[in-house]
């Protein structure tokens, strides 16, 4: 059986848009080659396997993120996607931080059977609904953590409403553009 688009969707929904877009970045910039890598199996056992590997270092190249903010992103998507043996072990991606021995790279390894299916994932854009619901969630989380910290939560949360439908109308606004 073959693995579908839908399949990876639903596999990397456990990430944020920002982290799927840096995926989507490694896949399509840092293509390196095959080899054999640690994964889990349907039981959670490891198990070595064949695998697509990418160069995480070259995502960058799309130009989207940099430095400390890709590196941060991909500890959280390691976290998510690579539950085992440190956050470098998981059902379809696995990770090593400097696969060469000589700090030029870490890699990011995509299991076979499936990377077809995310690197055809990964040429497609990210729709217009998905950023205006990451940007929500983004405020949700956001007003939620400056709502906590003060006393004056009406005046907070009015403020946090008007800001996520200013979110709201700019997206409208820009999708009625492009029309």
């Amino acid at each position: 059986m073959e693995v579908t688009v839908q399949q990876v969707k639903d596999i990397v929904s456990v990430l944020t848009q920002d982290e799927q877009q840096l995926l989507k970045d490694t896949i399509i910039h840092g293509a390196w080659g095959d080899s054999d890598m640690e994964f889990l199996d349907e039981n959670g056992n490891i198990e070595t396997v064949s695998m697509y590997g990418y160069c995480t270092n070259d995502a960058v190249k799309a130009g989207n993120y940099k430095g400390r903010i890709a590196s941060v992103m991909f500890k959280s998507i390691y976290k998510k996607m690579c539950p085992e043996n440190h956050n470098q072990t998981g059902r379809y991606i696995s990770h090593c931080n400097d696969w060469w021995g000589d700090g030029s790279g870490d890699m990011l390894f995509i299991r076979t059977g499936y990377y077809d299916a995310f690197e055809k994932w990964a040429k497609e854009p990210v729709s217009e609904e998905s950023k205006a619901l990451n940007e929500i969630i983004d405020w949700i989380d956001g007003s939620t953590a400056y709502l906590s910290t003060r006393t004056e939560f009406a005046k907070g949360y009015k403020e946090g409403i008007e800001q996520a439908k200013e979110i709201v109308r700019s997206i409208i606004n820009n999708n009625l553009k492009k029309s």
